[in-house]
Order: structure tokens, then sequence, then C-alpha cells
């Protein structure tokens, strides 16, 4: 284990992996549960609603929606892709900033895996036209 900041309260903790020390992670969880419960009764409440009659901090809704745990229904500006700037319901890029990210990520790799197996095969077929030798059981 490493020690890390905690990316919500800045206070050092033993991690495993995660970015949250476990109390402001579990203050998270706890203030999803409320917010989620909100919106099933009061689906399409505007994000000030949510805040004034959850008592969840308008930065915690928004963590939520960057997450994508949460989305809005109309994009009002509230959220912008962090790429082109344009408005987005949920995430951190808009749809086509997302797609063009997945084409730099993912294209190589498929490439990559491509020539990988590429080369897998070519091994292969190599392996198999070999000559092999034995000792003949009979002529010793």
């Amino acid at each position: 284990m490493q020690l890390s900041k905690c990316k919500w309260c800045g206070r050092p903790f033993q991690s495993t992996g995660m970015n949250f020390c476990p109390k402001c992670m579990q203050e998270l969880d706890d203030h999803y549960k409320v917010v989620r419960d909100y919106l099933y009764d009061n689906p399409n409440a505007p994000i000030e609603e949510v805040v004034e009659n959850t008592g969840v901090p308008e930065k915690v809704i928004l963590y939520y929606l960057k997450e994508g745990r949460l989305s809005m229904v109309n994009a009002t500006g509230l959220l912008r892709c962090e790429q082109c700037g344009a408005t987005i319901n949920f995430g951190r890029l808009c749809e086509k900033c997302q797609n063009k990210a997945e084409e730099r990520i993912v294209q190589p790799m498929q490439q990559r895996m491509t020539r990988e197996r590429e080369a897998a095969r070519q091994r292969e077929m190599l392996e198999a036209n070999r000559s092999r030798m034995y000792v003949n059981k009979g002529r010793e």
C-alpha cells in the first residue's frame, strides 16, 4: 500500500487504488444514495431543487454528473466537455471528443493486437514446418 492524498479532502491516507480516503468515500456513497432516492421520487428535478431538498452540496452532485453516475435531461451549460467546451449532460467529454479519444486509444491497441496475432500465427507456421529428428527404434 502507498500513501496517497485524498482527492476530496486532501488528507493523506493508505491507498488501495482508490482516489478517496475511506471517510470521504463513505460520505460520497451516502450522499449518492440520498440523491438517487430523491431523483427516483422526483425525476427531472433541477440541480438547485436537489441541493435544497437533499442537503447534498452542489459540488458533490457535479462530481456524480462528471463521473456519469447521474445525468441531466437538458444540457444547461452546467457541464462542459473538457476537450472542446461543448455543453454536455454527463461525463467529462462530449460524444464527438469521446469518440476521438477512443480512436486514439483503441485503434492503436487493436492494430498492435492484430500484429501480435499475425506474428504468433507466423511463429506457429514456422514451428509446424520445422524439420524434426528422432531416433528410429529399430535402427539403433
